[in-house]
């Protein structure tokens, strides 16, 4: 059959035609989803794929190991805690939570029992022979089984040993129990070895709520918001104290909203330190949190960059987590952002927890009052006064001078005629003698503190 020119032309101008549509119509498909698409994920990294092992390490025994099951997890009772379980018989019980940040299976469980101190605690399993993933839970102390009361707090699968195995960072709050789920990528089996070591802290968690683009109006050191130029890549591994990770951008362009809270180390010694990052279930930003030490520059986001945690919220959010130590001496800068250009508005708390503060070495507590005391650092001269029953606290930096075996602080405020305070603490570390005299601010009356043994002393309002 011969086919004409002009019809050849027609079914020529119908494919292209089509063709252009068809690209028209894929162009438009990428710009709004490039525009308008909002990315809810907590990684930039993809699933993991790999072949299973045909038969796990150690061989298939077949039998449970005794923390198989959530009841009868094994009691974190002190650290460093350490222990070895051959998963190969483990399996997942009835209604087990998930993994919030990858495939978890074949778990075996740990509990974190309550205790009245704030504690930062790091979970790893970096000598097991197999492909590992943590995940730690908040419980209800009443029902600590109880799944659906269950409220996630750390998540790792890959971080140490060969790669493959993991380690989670995660504060534990007083009077509050954790379960520690301990299990396989996968559900792959094997010799587990996990270790756990915490630090108990001195000082009070800082607590900073915050509203994405505006800051916070509770929190009364410097801060700063604005636009932030790029975002650091998601790897899904957490900065920790013992392992700093490298700054990795992601995306070097687009403006996305941030606000930075600056904190200085006041302790006088290195701090290490745990950031966590907690969103409201109803709020959509998915937001990711960094440190910096020293100065933040939001047009160059690895300029004193110290660390990150790996992930974002996600939406629904979930909280993330990480560590890193701050020197003596330096400020710490947290900065809280979103991963999508032109998100801001959602309220989120940040938990800032290390010993950052001032740190006192002596007490002096009236054995007469014990709700009264007052705290010194006999080398910087800061010190804190508490009378508890009162309400009343006095806290400065005053004068030390030493002779002997003898600790004296003074500190008078700046009105010369009559000093707004008058504080004069002596300690003797060789008698264990405490002395102190405090006339706080405003007031006409002067407290005086007698402590036969400063060694005593729980120096808290109870």
């Amino acid at each position: 059959m011969v086919v004409s020119k002009k019809k050849l032309g027609v079914v020529f101008g119908l494919v292209l035609a089509t063709a252009l549509a068809l690209t028209a119509a894929l162009s438009s498909h990428i710009k709004t989803v490039e525009a308008g698409g909002q990315d809810t994920s907590r990684s930039d990294v993809k699933q993991k794929e790999k072949a299973r092992r045909a038969q796990p390490p150690n061989g298939v025994t077949g039998t449970a190991p005794l923390n198989d099951n959530c009841s009868g997890a094994i009691s974190v009772n002190g650290c460093p805690f350490t222990d070895t379980q051959n998963t190969t018989g483990a399996s997942d019980e009835t209604g087990e939570p998930q993994s919030t940040c990858t495939l978890q299976g074949n778990s075996v469980w740990y509990t974190v029992p309550a205790s009245t101190s704030t504690r930062i605690f790091t979970v790893e399993t970096c000598t097991s022979d197999f492909d590992t993933a943590l995940m730690v839970w908040q419980v209800d102390a009443a029902q600590p089984c109880n799944f659906a009361s269950f409220t996630p707090v750390a998540c790792n699968d890959d971080f140490c040993g060969d790669g493959l195995q993991s380690t989670v960072n995660f504060t534990a709050n007083p009077n509050t129990v954790y379960k520690i789920q301990a299990g396989g990528f996968d559900g792959e089996t094997g010799t587990l070895n996990i270790n756990v070591t915490c630090t108990t802290l001195n000082c009070p968690p800082l607590v900073i709520n915050g509203t994405l683009g505006s800051g916070s109006n509770d929190f009364d050191g410097q801060q700063l918001s604005g636009l932030q130029t790029g975002r650091l890549n998601r790897n899904g591994i957490a900065s920790t104290c013992a392992a700093p990770k490298p700054c990795l951008i992601f995306d070097p362009t687009g403006q996305r909203a941030f606000d930075a809270y600056f904190i200085p180390n006041e302790s006088g010694q290195d701090a290490c330190v745990s950031v966590n990052l907690t969103e409201d279930a109803k709020e959509s930003c998915n937001l990711q949190s960094n440190a910096y030490l020293g100065s933040y520059n939001p047009a160059s986001i690895c300029t004193s960059y110290l660390a990150d945690p790996g992930l974002s919220t996600g939406v629904p959010p979930t909280p993330t987590n990480f560590s890193f130590v701050v020197p003596a001496g330096q400020t710490l800068i947290v900065v809280v952002h979103t991963t999508n250009p032109g998100e801001s508005g959602c309220a989120y708390t940040l938990s800032i927890l290390g010993d950052l503060c001032e740190q006192f070495d002596f007490c002096v507590q009236d054995d007469r009052i014990p709700s009264r005391f007052i705290k010194i650092n006999s080398t910087t001269g800061a010190y804190e006064y508490h009378d508890c029953l009162k309400g009343v606290t006095v806290s400065g930096r005053g004068v030390v001078s030493t002779a002997y075996c003898k600790i004296q602080l003074s500190d008078s405020g700046p009105v010369p005629k009559r000093p707004d305070r008058s504080i004069s603490v002596l300690v003797n570390p060789c008698t264990k003698r405490g002395d102190a005299s405090v006339r706080p601010p405003g007031s006409l009356t002067t407290a005086v503190l007698g402590d036969s043994d400063i060694t005593n002393n729980n120096c808290k309002c109870q």
